[in-house]
């Protein structure tokens, strides 16, 4: 009777261990049926909109989720990528504006991937209306903010420079896309051809925490090979593009804002000028004449 009175009880404590052990670095998230889920805010999407990116995972603690838009009608056009740490209870959330190598009406397609060991997918779609400027002369394109030169390219912002050279065409504009981290380069392609610049990390960065890591580079949208020197202070990059290319998107991790320090000091003076002379205005009027 003890023997079996022993049994049971060494029974019971082995359960109540079992089921009080902690699951280090997963957790399971019983409100989702499927492994990963993702959906966006809007079924239409017009150019400078905001994508919002939302979703959950059933398990957590494996990573973040790696987030890339493609389309319209070709799985090989990348049109946006983000990355995005999941919350304790399993959701995730990203933003990404709708516009940049995003440059054709037509069907998106939200591709969200999880998981390290074991990668499980989950995909949405979306209309976007593209604007049409890439018919435009380069001066009349919005947020262009850059100098350019034979060689050199001075952006907005910064007294640091970009120096390139280009054979088969010739560079139009470039413009820093806050939103995606990344330089858009709008070039007219007489030929195939070869782009090498020189991006200073004033300009263009990219890092995970305290080390390099890698660029991409985009040719109307779809993600291309390049070879990169990179030094402690800028980054020289090589890309060949092809008779009819038209944008070229160097994306890090940061970019110089189109909207430079230099501007904001001057809007801020200007604020508070304009603020110091309308309370004098008021003072000089609702003083007592003696």
């Amino acid at each position: 009777m003890k023997t079996q009175l022993s049994v049971l009880a060494l029974s019971a404590i082995m359960i109540a261990s079992l089921s009080t052990a902690p699951i280090y670095g997963q957790q399971m998230m019983g409100d989702i049926s499927q492994p990963i889920t993702v959906s966006v805010d809007k079924p239409t999407y017009n150019e400078g909109d905001t994508i919002m990116i939302s979703g959950a995972v059933a398990r957590s603690g494996d990573g973040d989720v790696t987030i890339q838009i493609v389309g319209p009608d070709d799985s090989q056009n990348i049109a946006g990528v983000a990355q995005s740490t999941v919350n304790r209870d399993g959701t995730f959330e990203a933003e990404i504006k709708a516009g940049g190598t995003m440059n054709r009406d037509g069907t998106y397609t939200v591709n969200a991937q999880y998981g390290s060991i074991m990668t499980v997918e989950a995909t949405t779609t979306f209309e976007f209306i593209a604007a049409d400027i890439i018919d435009m002369d380069p001066v009349d394109r919005p947020g262009v903010a850059a100098n350019i030169g034979d060689d050199t390219i001075t952006m907005e912002g910064t007294d640091d420079t970009i120096s390139y050279e280009i054979t088969g065409g010739k560079i139009l504009s470039v413009v820093p896309d806050v939103e995606s981290n990344s330089l858009v380069i709008t070039i007219e392609s007489t030929d195939d051809g070869v782009l090498t610049m020189t991006i200073p990390r004033t300009i263009l960065e990219s890092m995970e925490g305290d080390e390099d890591s890698d660029l991409f580079i985009l040719i109307d949208g779809e993600e291309r090979e390049f070879d990169v020197d990179t030094t402690e202070t800028s980054r020289t990059v090589t890309v060949e593009f092809e008779y009819g290319a038209e944008i070229i998107e160097i994306i890090g991790t940061w970019v110089v804002p189109e909207f430079g320090v230099i501007a904001v000091m001057i809007l801020a003076v200007a604020i508070v000028a304009t603020i110091v002379v309308s309370s004098r205005s008021r003072l000089s009027i609702m003083a007592p004449k003696l």
